[in-house]
């Protein structure tokens, strides 16, 4: 096969992608794939991610089959199943490795295909590269969904980025055109926290503005969230038990606003408004895919990246980030 172009490729060729985690970087890596698709539409596209975010590709309409990494209930035994498991899917004539790193070099060695695609070392991490047949070299700072892009560029040069993804939902949640405010992030990324008493005045100073304001939520940080909700007087968002009702809730409200995080980079994606906040890492690569849809608040220079990140507390940047400019980004 000349991998120059994937029109060498026969009819209904079998491609795999590998992006295990994680939510952010699955939505980086959608638009790429979606390019591919356009491309070839004929493709059979599987996607290999881990169990615990799977629920966002099941519904993806180019995507054929999700194949599921078990992370979140792996033993020595089921890691052995798994692999087996791969191993007995056969060829693929294309793999692309979007994850690059020791937990996707792990699922490659189980993998059949003649063309591995993946980052070149440096961008590779762990020693991935070592595990791929194609390498692909990028340029610092570049943009994540450019970044994925281009590793299918590698093999069809003409494949076009699209700037948004979308595809429909089997639910439906009135977002009642709300304005969203995420206000959690996770515990590897506390770094990312604009602190409670900023969200409080954000609430307040939004719905001074005339926005109709709820806070978004789920179990394991509705007590923090209700703190807020009750400080500013408003209310919490309709429930969104998965990644499917979080669509669907993004896609019918008016705008978001949020930390870097998978519900400002999924709304993004999907075309919706959104207000990101950014101060622990570096807006020129990991700002949301979109347009003029997605506003980038940034608590640093432009020109200069965010210092190596502490992810067990409050990134200073984020504390420079004041309450009047993001008011004044969800007026635009």
């Amino acid at each position: 096969m000349d991998v120059s172009s994937l029109s060498a490729l026969p009819p209904n060729p079998r491609v795999l992608v590998v992006r295990l985690s994680a939510i952010g970087d699955l939505v980086f890596a959608l638009p790429a794939v979606k390019s591919l698709k356009d491309a070839r539409p004929d493709a059979v596209i599987d996607w290999l991610v881990e169990d615990k975010h799977a629920a966002l590709l099941r519904s993806c309409p180019f995507v054929n089959e999700v194949l599921i990494y078990p992370r979140s209930t792996l033993t020595l035994f089921s890691l052995f199943a798994h692999l087996k498991s791969l191993r007995a899917r056969g060829d693929y004539h294309v793999i692309f490795d979007f994850q690059s790193n020791s937990k996707s070099a792990m699922q490659l060695l189980a993998l059949k295909s003649k063309h591995k695609f993946g980052f070149a070392r440096g961008t590779a991490k762990e020693g991935a590269h070592l595990f791929h047949d194609h390498h692909v070299s990028i340029t610092p700072r570049m943009p994540r969904a450019q970044r994925d892009v281009e590793l299918v560029r590698a093999a069809y040069s003409e494949v076009v980025l699209p700037q948004s993804v979308k595809w429909e939902t089997d639910v439906n949640v009135d977002g009642g055109g709300l304005t969203l405010l995420h206000t959690t992030t996770t515990k590897y990324g506390r770094d990312k926290d604009w602190g409670a008493d900023n969200w409080v005045a954000l609430a307040s100073g939004l719905t001074a503005d005339g926005h109709d304001v709820a806070l978004l939520h789920t179990p394991a940080d509705l007590v923090y969230v209700q703190k807020i909700a009750d400080a500013a007087k408003v209310d919490l968002a309709p429930s969104t038990p998965s990644l499917e009702h979080l669509m669907s809730l993004l896609d019918n409200s008016k705008l978001l606003v949020s930390t870097d995080s998978g519900p400002a980079h999924i709304a993004a994606l999907r075309g919706n408004d959104v207000v990101c906040l950014f101060g622990a890492t570096d807006p020129q690569i990991y700002a949301p895919p979109g347009g003029d849809n997605v506003q980038v608040i940034y608590g640093g220079d432009s020109n200069t990246p965010p210092p190596k990140r502490q992810r067990n507390r409050q990134s200073l940047l984020m504390t420079k980030i004041a309450v009047d400019e993001v008011i004044a980004k969800c007026s635009i």
